[in-house]
């Protein structure tokens, strides 16, 4: 009996050993982890290159990963779907659980994004986004308007035109005293 009992705590511990010292390869918490490129953009609802331009934290336990960050992007290039230019994407935050994905501030990423059955969009660590910048200036959302001018253009143009008119009396009064 007292051998038996050797024999089945020695078969034990050595199913223990192997299972601890046997190689393992990379673990994903979530399946979908390992889709490549044309996978993660096919199965995406919409995909996009572009700049972190504001992040809003949840009111309540912010960082927990119990309610979505929401993350405002402006669009630099449409990869799928009809998106703006600035564009408002929900995700957890990654605590290692729920699959959560964090984003940063001037950060461009290429995202791969889901329908979140409200009409707004989200992504996840499955989504297979792609960092593939830090500390990029935010573009305007517009991309087009360049603001207003500056003020040395303004002055200029007004110095311009002042030349321009002045000259135009001149030459004016000039060709009537020649005529008379």
């Amino acid at each position: 009996m007292m051998n038996r009992m050797l024999r089945l705590i020695s078969v034990a511990a050595l199913a223990a050993l192997f299972t601890v010292a046997a190689p393992i390869g990379r673990v994903y918490a979530c399946s979908c982890a390992m889709m490549g490129p044309a996978e993660r953009l096919s199965s995406a609802d919409a995909a996009f290159v572009g700049v972190v331009a504001a992040l809003e934290e949840p009111p309540s336990q912010p960082g927990l990963g119990l309610d979505p960050v929401r993350y405002t992007f402006v669009i630099e290039e449409a990869l799928k779907g009809s998106l703006t230019t600035r564009v408002v994407l929900a995700s957890n935050h990654d605590n290692g659980a729920n699959c959560g994905f964090d984003f940063a501030v001037a950060q461009r990423w290429r995202v791969y994004a889901y329908g979140d059955g409200a009409g707004g969009l989200t992504t996840s660590s499955c989504s297979g986004n792609e960092l593939l910048a830090e500390g990029v200036p935010i573009p305007k959302a517009d991309g087009g308007d360049p603001g207003p001018p500056p003020a040395g253009l303004l002055i200029a143009l007004g110095a311009t035109g002042l030349v321009g008119a002045v000259s135009l009396w001149a030459f004016t009064r000039r060709s009537r005293s020649t005529a008379v």
